[in-house]
């Protein structure tokens, strides 16, 4: 009985201890979880947000460093983003692609790879006060519903438990999420950004074209008054050329009553002189004028001319 009592003592001490190391380990899980999310959640800026991750995830696993590369489907590359406690070097590149190393490796799979054994000239833990070469780098695959997000590289001087491995599978969804998240407001502001510069940039057309419509319309009217101006002086010119044109023709018509009531005559005798091709003008009197004939400067030249104003008389001379 006391062999069968003790063996059940010991049975349930084991049960206790195994559901106890499941309950912490559940435990731990939970608050790794609670601090990722209390930390990242919120964060906006991607550089922060892959920062705080890397350090939090890093020193949560007791682990020496953490690495955060996103990925971008554009150009299908990988670019580092965030980390904790990395030393930059030469032969290590800050933007990888698809295959390239052990991160563009996981990348292309997308799936984990753990590596055991690193040696000091691809991998040191520069702790200040000494450098080592980590015992295991584990990277993987950041996910969000089999879409590529990015990838994790952690490298620890310590093995990487299936525990902690269980960690970093559970927190995947959840930083994958956040970083779309802070992308997606990333994006956003951009968009803001661009549609402000553009609305400013329509304002300021705007106001150019409404400053190029005044000028126009002031050009216009200017426009308008000259054409009045000239239509103005266009038609008083034309009624200066009309009038113009009727004198011309009034005088024309003169000139040739002129030429008409002109004659030649072969030869006349006046006072016993004859007077030979003498060039007359024919006029019309009025009825009843007292003005009996009249004679021109042509005929009067060929004679001595004699004028008495006080007996109003006239001799003609012969030459």
């Amino acid at each position: 009985d006391h062999d069968i009592l003790g063996i059940y003592l010991q049975n349930m001490t084991h049960t206790l201890r195994n559901n106890k190391k499941h309950n912490d380990e559940e435990n731990w899980l939970k608050d790794g979880l609670a601090k990722l999310t209390s930390m990242v959640n919120g964060t906006s800026d991607l550089p922060t947000l892959c920062s705080k991750a890397a350090i939090t995830i890093t020193r949560y696993l007791e682990a020496g460093v953490g690495l955060i590369y996103l990925y971008n489907a554009d150009d299908k590359t990988l670019s580092l983003m965030g980390s904790h406690a990395f030393t930059e070097r030469d032969h290590v590149s800050n933007r990888l692609g698809l295959g390239e190393g052990v991160i563009g490796q996981v990348a292309l799979e997308r799936k984990p790879i753990l590596l055991r054994n690193i040696h000091r000239e691809n991998f040191v833990i520069n702790t200040g006060v000494s450098e080592e070469p980590p015992y295991t780098i584990y990277a993987f695959p950041l996910l969000d519903e089999n879409e590529l997000v990015g990838v994790m590289e952690i490298a620890s001087p310590l093995p990487i438990s299936k525990l902690q491995q269980r960690y970093l599978e559970q927190m995947t969804p959840v930083l994958s999420i956040e970083i779309q998240s802070a992308q997606q407001q990333t994006l956003t502001k951009e968009l803001l950004h661009e549609s402000k510069l553009l609305a400013q940039k329509l304002q300021v057309q705007q106001e150019e074209m409404k400053a190029t419509n005044e000028e126009l319309e002031q050009q216009t009217q200017v426009l308008r008054a000259s054409e009045e101006e000239l239509r103005l002086k266009d038609e008083e010119q034309r009624a200066i050329n009309e009038k113009l044109a009727e004198r011309t023709k009034e005088l024309e018509r003169q000139k040739s009553e002129i030429e008409e009531k002109t004659l030649t005559i072969q030869a006349a005798r006046f006072l016993g002189e004859t007077v030979r091709k003498l060039e007359v003008v024919c006029h019309d009197l009025p009825p009843q004028s007292p003005v009996r004939g009249l004679l021109g400067l042509n005929f009067l030249q060929r004679f001595n001319v004699h004028l008495n104003f006080l007996h109003q008389t006239l001799k003609l001379l012969g030459s």
